[in-house]
């Protein structure tokens, strides 16, 4: 080891000058150079991801914002059409046995055209409004959809225990629409009257956010809290159970967030945020190798300063 030494020693001393001068420069200089610039990249990369991912967040939080803002419009259709008298008055009849056929078709041409049709001639988005007495036998409606919206029997148990607030969900065999539904009760007894139920277009959710773009291969769409898809560009997809790896975690999470997650060995950041007062999200989805696209490009001009530093050293 003494003799190894030595001879390094030795054939240090007899380097020529600019040599010496060479090496001492690559040691203080290109060196250190390298080391800081290492730093600088995996710092800079980090602070790239950490904006990017408070840009999404915040994106997906003016989605929620303008979803929840539309959604807003059919609780206003649907206050106007739970305080009209002539309503609440022929639900009440229907309930007590007291709507003649004859009543029943009159009254519900007055209710089905002069005010269920006529408060949603103007949305594209809602196909239909179905107004039900309590056992359900009788049916006022109005809209494109077919006339016999159906509901199983998970979503009218669901829509029986409602106590008068509008709530929306997917009814189980229903493709592409998405429905609000509530009991109804009369304004002044508080007594129970019958069932309130819109169809909407799922195309009338998609539209709010369809024309962000989230690089070449990111995913933007809309879940349930039980994981099923509620809106989504591939058609095919909505009304399906999300099945990703990242679902248990995506499903437990409150409010607005993200996490990296490996899907098919490439980790994608996942960023959510909740819309309104739905058991809805809408939800990102993003290679993170989209997130390093400017980290990469700082890198790749870093070494090809580091590299002209160290050529132009050599020459001289």
């Amino acid at each position: 080891m003494i003799g190894l030494w030595h001879a390094l020693k030795q054939a240090i001393s007899d380097l020529k000058i600019r040599n010496k001068l060479f090496i001492s420069y690559l040691i203080l200089n290109i060196i250190p150079l390298a080391i800081i610039g290492t730093l600088t990249y995996q710092k800079s990369s980090s602070l790239l991801q950490e904006r990017t991912n408070a840009y999404t967040i915040d994106l997906l939080s003016e989605v929620s914002k303008n979803i929840a803002l539309n959604l807003r419009e059919v609780d206003r259709i649907y206050y106007s059409i739970f305080s009209n008298e002539m309503i609440r008055k022929t639900l009440n009849d229907a309930n007590r046995g007291r709507l003649t056929p004859v009543d029943y078709v009159s009254d519900g041409r007055k209710i089905s055209l002069g005010i269920l049709l006529s408060s949603i001639l103007d949305r594209d988005d809602i196909r239909a409004i179905h107004l039900y007495s309590l056992n359900r036998e009788f049916v006022f409606q109005a809209g494109g959809y077919p006339l016999s919206f159906q509901l199983d029997e998970s979503d009218w148990a669901h829509i029986e225990q409602n106590m008068g607030n509008l709530e929306w969900f997917s009814p189980g065999n229903q493709n592409r629409v998405v429905a609000a539904a509530s009991s109804i009760y009369d304004t002044e007894t508080m007594r129970k009257l019958g069932y309130f139920v819109l169809s909407f277009d799922e195309e009338g959710l998609h539209s709010i956010y369809s024309g962000i773009k989230l690089h070449d291969r990111g995913e933007l769409f809309m879940i349930d809290n039980q994981g099923y898809i509620v809106s989504h560009r591939d058609k095919s997809m909505v009304n399906t159970r999300l099945e990703q790896p990242y679902l248990e975690k995506l499903a437990g999470s409150v409010g607005s967030g993200h996490f990296t997650h490996k899907i098919n060995g490439i980790n994608h950041v996942v960023s959510y945020q909740d819309i309104g007062n739905t058991n809805w999200k809408i939800v990102s989805v993003i290679p993170t190798a989209k997130y390093s696209d400017l980290s990469i490009l700082l890198r790749n001009w870093m070494f090809v300063v580091f590299a002209s530093v160290s050529v132009i050293a050599i020459l001289l």
